[in-house]
Order: C-alpha cells, then structure tokens, then sequence
C-alpha cells in the first residue's frame, strides 16, 4: 500500500530519492510556504534546510548518507549528522554509491561546466573524453561512471567509463544520454527518442523487446537495479498520448530441449509458441512503490522515491 510520508507543515512533498531501509530525502513545503529540504526516517520527517543549512538533498545511499548542495550553492555530504560542504563555489552533489564517493557537478571561472568525482576527502574531475566535455549522471559501487559526453559538433552521446577508459555507447546518435547504471555494468538511458540497454557490450533498443501489438514506445530508461529491472516512461507510437512509467522485468531465456526430451511429449509441443522476444503479461494498472530492490532501482539515490508505473507491465528478454 502508498505510504504517506506528510510534509514539513505545508502542501507539497517531493522525494527525490529512497534507499533499501525506507529512507527518502526530497524537498518538502512548510507552513510558510519555504521549500526545505528533508529526510524521512523511520517514520519521522526531519527538517535538514533548518539544522544544516541544506538547500536539496538528491541522492542517499545504504548507509544513510547524503548528497546535498548547501545555501551557499556548494556540494556537501552529511554523514553521520556531520555536514561537511566541501564543493567549489556554484556546485551541486549528485549521485552517491554504496562506498559514499560522489558525482559532483560544478562551474570553474573561465573553464566551463565540470564534472568530478569525490572521493575520500579528495575531488578529481573525470577526464575529458578525447576533449569532449563530459557530465556524469550515476555511479555504481565500482566507481564506474555513466552520463553524456558532447562531441565537437555538438552531439551529446551517452558514455560508459570504467575508471580508466570510456566508451561510446551512442556514436551514430544524434543525442543520447546515460541517466543509470547498476552493478553489473548495465547502462540505461535514451537514443534519439528511444530507451536503450547497454550490456555485455552490446546497445539494445527496448522497443525491440517488448510486445509488437503493445501501442507503446518506451522514449526513456530511467533507472536500473541489480536485477535487470528497469523503469521506463513510454508513449503511444503516434506520441500523441504519454503514460507514466513502466516495469520491464528480465524473464529468463527459455532453453531449446533437445529433440530426444521432446520426442516422449508428443510432436504438438513442437507446435507451441517460443519465448523470444519480450510478451505483454497483461494490462493493469500499478504502484511502483521504490522500497527496495525488488521494484526499485539498485541505487539508493533516485530522481523519485515513488512513481506512478501506469498503463501495461511489460517484461523483456
């Protein structure tokens, strides 16, 4: 059942991101009408603009840490109840792993928009890709990288780094980005209008694993989790009408039997239909309440703690 998590005396409550204990952070109202920062703990909203100085708080992992940006417009991180507000000045957290290292976005004078990696006390920007710009947008606990780089045409092209090489995921597009990535390396986010999956080396278009007779085009792959779920807002294919998103759950392939196993079950099961591309379970409208891992994205720091998954569920392979 939807849990209501109240506000900080006002009307409206937005959370930004819930991690696998139930704790969220976002930015809520208060009675004055200000827009403060918070965090939802075991039942109790607590108020971090008001003790810490917080401006947002978008991103908490496991360990209950969190990446803020300050009053002030730095990057921070509280950890423990300890705010630290270690960012260069017009800087912004963002994501934030299991180990606590963190994206961090920021504008130095004269040398255009950065983004760096803070780690153990120290920020480093990620490098340049070849001189392109890059932005990170989501980090796994490998300390592995995804977000966009911008070519020197303009194009922005979604990118996978690895620490020390990035790759390319997009080279033909005319704009992609990265938006998730989970711990097996598995990168989602959007192709020139279409959400795509990058695993195991290979770029696959969403569209092409979900049901042809669905009237739906995935536009977007939002977030990930360690089990291949994926959540995804979609259209119809005329982009007339958009839905909220929807929960592509992996369905394992089925393996081909070999003949002498048939041969006892009669030769009609040669006639039944394979399972190859993703089939469309049935139309339903749901919840998709991100608790933990089971129906959320890996990560514990998400663009929203709850989302309405409308429409069909649809299952890829």
């Amino acid at each position: 059942m939807p849990e209501s998590i109240g506000s900080l005396g006002g009307y409206t409550t937005q959370i930004r991101a819930l991690n696998n204990l139930g704790q969220a952070v976002g930015v809520s109202t208060t009675a004055a009408g200000e827009a403060h920062a918070f965090l939802y703990s075991r039942g109790r909203m607590q108020d971090l603009t008001a003790r810490y100085g917080i401006q947002d708080a978008g991103a908490i992992n496991d360990r209950g840490e969190i990446s803020p940006r300050s009053t002030g417009l730095r990057a921070a991180v509280l950890r423990g109840g300890v705010f630290d507000e270690f960012g260069p000045p017009n800087s912004g957290a963002g994501d934030i792993n299991a180990r606590g290292d963190m994206l961090v976005d920021y504008f130095p004078e004269g040398l255009g928009y950065r983004s760096a990696l803070y780690s153990k006390g120290t920020l480093t920007d990620l490098p340049r890709a070849g001189g392109m710009q890059v932005l990170g947008q989501a980090i796994n606990d490998a300390g592995w990288v995804t977000g966009y780089l911008t070519s020197a045409d303009g194009r922005n092209h979604a990118f996978l780094w690895d620490g020390q090489t990035y790759t390319n995921l997009t080279p033909w597009a005319r704009s992609s980005f990265g938006y998730d990535i989970n711990n097996l390396g598995q990168v989602v986010g959007v192709s020139d209008g279409r959400a795509f999956l990058y695993a195991d080396g290979e770029l696959i278009d969403l569209n092409t694993r979900i049901d042809r007779d669905a009237d739906r085009l995935l536009i977007s792959a939002d977030e990930i989790n360690e089990r291949g779920q994926i959540l995804a807002p979609s259209c119809d294919r005329a982009g007339v009408f958009c839905y909220g998103s929807s929960l592509l759950t992996p369905v394992p392939a089925v393996p081909e039997l070999p003949l002498v196993a048939l041969l006892p079950a009669g030769l009609a099961l040669l006639g039944g239909r394979r399972l190859g591309r993703a089939v469309l379970l049935r139309r339903r409208s749901t919840f998709c309440t991100r608790v933990n891992s089971s129906c959320s994205t890996r990560r514990a720091t998400g663009k929203i703690g709850r989302q309405s998954c409308a429409g069909v569920r649809l299952i890829w392979v």
